[in-house]
């Protein structure tokens, strides 16, 4: 009964798998076509070029550095970014076997952008990152404040904060607005992370970067999944025209951004210098002094200026100090009393607050008499 109870069920049909339709003329498989329009929606952060003219009168050290570097090279324009094609080329990426030579497939093509193929596209060398990494290591954060801040103590490493670059030098600023927009893309600058910092001081202290050992692997992360926007889209489109990717009618092209003028840079320490432009009536205000005179007598404060610690600090205690004595030399001259009379010589120095009152006392009886 059993038996023939169960052949009476009707038979389940097999489970047929279907594959998603996708361009195979164009992506590896149906997750690259799917991740292609992903990548469409995504912002770009934009190539940019650099205003060199005037730099070898206006800046001649970072001129001098920008030519024995060999980074002058991002001063030429970067192309139009071919959008769809760099979209296509980091949707096959994911299914890319990386390894040192860096090789993925962009409608039929094989395209490489391995390191050494990205640093002879630009004219550089393929340097060791090891050896300014050292530098760090045995220098720390000393080694930022040298380069990047010409030697003066910031605000970032006295507080021990992240790396700030409202600090830096003109120079610096410059470095960093490169490394942003060609090298480690970024549309921010304020907060300055440690390997961007580490690039900026080793090309200022004249050691070698591998830059497309960087783009490299900052590729590989974003076509993992760890990056959110879409970086080199012009390097990317100039690699893929360079190996034969066919362009269509239909691709949507993009300006690079605009170029970076260094000689606008301004550096944090001249806008320090600026603030601390103090300008008083008095032409003494500002001189250092080793010794202030005495002034109200015996009842003056037994405060005076600091004789010890940092000059600095010694300095701007005697000029607190000095406005403060001139301060009361000047109270000491003012009448104590409406009628105009000095004090006496017995008599305690006047306070402003006396002065005040009795100015306004004097207001008073004006006023009174003009009234009658």
């Amino acid at each position: 009964m059993a038996s023939g109870h169960a052949s009476n069920l009707p038979e389940m049909a097999p489970e047929i798998e279907v594959e998603d339709y996708f361009d195979a003329t164009r992506f590896l498989s149906s997750k690259c076509a799917w991740k292609y329009d992903e990548y469409l929606g995504r912002a770009i952060v934009k190539e940019k070029g650099i205003c060199s003219d005037k730099l070898d009168e206006g800046m001649l050290d970072f001129y001098g550095r920008l030519v024995t570097s060999r980074w002058l090279c991002f001063a030429a324009e970067p192309i139009k970014a071919n959008h769809t094609l760099v979209a296509e080329f980091y949707a096959n990426a994911m299914e890319t076997n990386f390894g040192e030579g860096g090789v993925t497939t962009v409608r039929g093509v094989q395209v490489h952008f391995g390191p050494t193929i990205i640093n002879a596209l630009y004219g550089l060398l393929d340097a060791d990152n090891g050896v300014y990494m050292a530098c760090f290591k045995e220098l720390g954060n000393q080694w930022f404040v040298d380069k990047l801040h010409d030697g003066v103590p910031p605000e970032w490493f006295v507080s021990h904060r992240g790396i700030d670059s409202h600090e830096f030098t003109a120079e610096a600023k410059s470095w960093l607005s490169i490394i942003c927009a060609r090298v480690i893309p970024s549309t921010h600058d304020t907060e300055v992370s440690l390997d961007r910092a580490l690039i900026i001081a080793a090309l200022m202290d004249g050691l070698e970067v591998n830059v497309g050992r960087i783009i490299v692997d900052h590729i590989i992360e974003l076509a993992q999944g760890r990056a959110k926007s879409i970086i080199y889209p012009s390097l990317i489109t100039q690699l893929c025209y360079n190996a034969g990717v066919v362009k269509y009618p239909t691709d949507e092209e993009k300006k690079p951004g605009k170029e970076i003028h260094p000689l606008k840079k301004k550096g944090g320490q001249g806008r320090i210098n600026k603030k601390r432009k103090i300008d008083v009536s008095d032409p003494s205000f500002g001189q250092f002094s080793e010794t202030i005179p005495e002034v109200g007598g015996p009842s003056a404060p037994a405060i005076g200026p600091l004789q010890e610690g940092p000059h600095k600090m010694r300095h701007l205690s005697a000029q607190v100090y000095g406005v403060d004595a001139q301060i009361r030399q000047l109270v000491a001259g003012l009448p104590s009393g409406p009628s105009g009379a000095p004090t006496s010589e017995g008599d305690p120095p006047p306070t402003i607050s006396s002065v005040a009152a009795s100015q306004r006392a004097m207001s008073d009886r004006l006023e009174h008499m003009s009234r009658r």
